[in-house]
């Protein structure tokens, strides 16, 4: 038995990579799923349409497909995202004086009253 388990210890470690690999996948298309759900109104028709197929690709390639295949579908969603992130944000952000910038600083003491100190009496 512990001959039979050396001789399959390559092929197990192989079979494991491949699950987490797998599960990685899934993980990764649910989180840009949902990133889609959250900044899909931000994004223009056709990034958000390569992000679904990106998104696609990768749920076909978990299943069937062999350890390579999932990673390069991997790191082409990862890329989608971080694309998808850049367009979002060049999105909010906008030329222009913040909010608030033009106030003028608020006097934080209240009142005109006499300054009050805090003090320990001591017998």
């Amino acid at each position: 038995m512990v001959k039979d388990a050396e001789a399959n210890a390559a092929k197990d470690k192989e079979q494991r990579e491949l699950v987490d690999i797998r599960n990685q996948a899934e993980q990764m298309a649910y989180q840009a799923e949902g990133q889609l759900k959250e900044f899909g109104d931000k994004l223009p028709a056709d990034t958000k349409s390569q992000l679904q197929a990106a998104i696609d690709d990768i749920k076909a390639k978990k299943d069937n497909g062999t350890k390579e295949e999932i990673k390069a579908a991997m790191d082409k969603l990862q890329g989608m995202i971080s694309s998808m992130a850049q367009a979002a944000g060049a999105n909010q952000a906008q030329p222009g004086p913040q909010p608030g910038a033009s106030e003028q600083p608020k006097n934080d003491k209240k009142g005109d009253g006499p300054e009050v100190v805090d003090a320990e009496v001591v017998d």
